[in-house]
Protein backbone atom coordinates (compact mmCIF):
# COMPACT_ATOMS: atom_id res chain seq x y z
CA UNK A 1 0.00 0.00 0.00
CA UNK A 2 1.20 3.50 -0.80
CA UNK A 3 1.18 6.18 1.89
CA UNK A 4 1.71 9.87 1.02
CA UNK A 5 4.23 10.40 3.83
CA UNK A 6 8.04 10.02 3.98
CA UNK A 7 9.29 6.47 4.71
CA UNK A 8 11.02 7.42 7.98
CA UNK A 9 7.85 9.06 9.33
CA UNK A 10 5.73 6.07 8.35
CA UNK A 11 8.17 3.63 9.92
CA UNK A 12 8.29 5.70 13.13
CA UNK A 13 4.50 5.35 13.39
CA UNK A 14 4.75 1.59 12.82
CA UNK A 15 7.65 1.13 15.27
CA UNK A 16 5.59 2.94 17.92
CA UNK A 17 3.44 -0.22 17.96
CA UNK A 18 6.40 -1.88 19.71
CA UNK A 19 7.04 0.25 22.82
CA UNK A 20 9.75 -2.15 23.99
CA UNK A 21 11.17 -5.59 23.39
CA UNK A 22 8.09 -7.10 25.07
CA UNK A 23 4.69 -5.57 25.65
CA UNK A 24 1.12 -6.51 26.56
CA UNK A 25 -2.12 -5.15 25.13
CA UNK A 26 -5.58 -5.45 26.63
CA UNK A 27 -8.15 -6.49 24.00
CA UNK A 28 -11.79 -7.53 23.81
CA UNK A 29 -13.29 -10.05 21.42
CA UNK A 30 -17.02 -10.69 21.54
CA UNK A 31 -17.09 -8.85 24.83
CA UNK A 32 -14.48 -11.07 26.47
CA UNK A 33 -11.29 -9.42 27.73
CA UNK A 34 -7.90 -10.97 27.06
CA UNK A 35 -4.22 -10.02 27.07
CA UNK A 36 -2.18 -10.15 23.89
CA UNK A 37 1.55 -10.54 24.61
CA UNK A 38 4.04 -9.44 21.93
CA UNK A 39 7.79 -9.83 21.52
CA UNK A 40 10.09 -8.08 19.01
CA UNK A 41 12.02 -10.49 16.79
CA UNK A 42 13.66 -7.85 14.61
CA UNK A 43 13.67 -4.05 14.66
CA UNK A 44 15.90 -2.56 11.98
CA UNK A 45 15.35 1.19 11.76
CA UNK A 46 17.90 1.65 8.95
CA UNK A 47 16.09 -0.88 6.74
CA UNK A 48 12.68 0.18 8.14
CA UNK A 49 11.71 -3.37 9.11
CA UNK A 50 9.81 -4.57 12.19
CA UNK A 51 9.03 -8.23 12.92
CA UNK A 52 7.28 -9.30 16.09
CA UNK A 53 5.43 -12.26 17.50
CA UNK A 54 2.09 -12.01 19.29
CA UNK A 55 0.13 -14.59 21.26
CA UNK A 56 -2.51 -14.80 23.90
CA UNK A 57 -1.09 -14.61 27.40
CA UNK A 58 -1.36 -17.97 29.11
CA UNK A 59 -0.81 -21.56 28.17
CA UNK A 60 -1.91 -21.52 24.51
CA UNK A 61 1.23 -22.15 22.38
CA UNK A 62 -0.25 -20.75 19.12
CA UNK A 63 1.08 -17.39 17.88
CA UNK A 64 1.27 -14.99 14.93
CA UNK A 65 4.38 -13.46 13.38
CA UNK A 66 3.83 -9.95 11.98
CA UNK A 67 6.24 -8.30 9.52
CA UNK A 68 6.27 -4.65 8.50
CA UNK A 69 8.49 -3.16 5.81
CA UNK A 70 8.58 0.43 4.56
CA UNK A 71 10.38 1.60 1.44
CA UNK A 72 10.26 4.72 -0.73
CA UNK A 73 7.38 4.65 -3.20
CA UNK A 74 8.27 4.03 -6.85
CA UNK A 75 7.05 7.50 -7.83
CA UNK A 76 9.58 9.02 -5.44
CA UNK A 77 7.02 10.62 -3.15
CA UNK A 78 5.62 8.85 -0.18
CA UNK A 79 6.13 5.29 0.99
CA UNK A 80 5.26 1.75 0.09
CA UNK A 81 4.20 -0.27 3.17
CA UNK A 82 4.11 -4.05 3.22
CA UNK A 83 2.37 -5.84 6.09
CA UNK A 84 2.43 -9.62 6.25
CA UNK A 85 1.50 -12.14 8.89
CA UNK A 86 1.97 -15.84 9.45
CA UNK A 87 -0.41 -17.65 11.75
CA UNK A 88 1.26 -20.49 13.61
CA UNK A 89 -1.54 -22.46 15.23
CA UNK A 90 -0.50 -25.38 17.41
CA UNK A 91 -3.64 -26.82 18.95
CA UNK A 92 -6.08 -28.86 16.86
CA UNK A 93 -8.98 -26.42 17.25
CA UNK A 94 -6.86 -23.40 16.35
CA UNK A 95 -5.19 -25.16 13.44
CA UNK A 96 -8.36 -26.48 11.80
CA UNK A 97 -11.11 -24.10 12.89
CA UNK A 98 -9.94 -20.78 14.31
CA UNK A 99 -6.85 -20.12 12.19
CA UNK A 100 -8.69 -20.04 8.82
CA UNK A 101 -11.29 -17.68 10.32
CA UNK A 102 -8.63 -15.47 11.88
CA UNK A 103 -6.66 -15.28 8.62
CA UNK A 104 -9.75 -14.08 6.74
CA UNK A 105 -10.55 -11.57 9.49
CA UNK A 106 -7.01 -10.15 9.39
CA UNK A 107 -6.94 -10.00 5.59
CA UNK A 108 -10.34 -8.36 5.17
CA UNK A 109 -10.75 -6.28 8.33
CA UNK A 110 -7.73 -5.78 10.57
CA UNK A 111 -4.90 -5.28 8.03
CA UNK A 112 -6.86 -2.83 5.84
CA UNK A 113 -7.85 -0.80 8.92
CA UNK A 114 -4.26 -0.68 10.23
CA UNK A 115 -2.89 0.33 6.83
CA UNK A 116 -5.61 2.94 6.29
CA UNK A 117 -4.72 4.54 9.64
CA UNK A 118 -1.18 5.13 8.36
CA UNK A 119 -2.55 7.36 5.61
CA UNK A 120 -4.07 9.76 8.14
Amino acid sequence: MEVPRPPDAVFAAIAARAPGEDWDEQRRVLGRPFVLRSHVIELDRAERRLVYRSKLAGENPSFTVWSWEVEPAAAGTGSRVTLSWELRPVTFVRKHLLSPLRHRWIAHRKAPAILAALRD
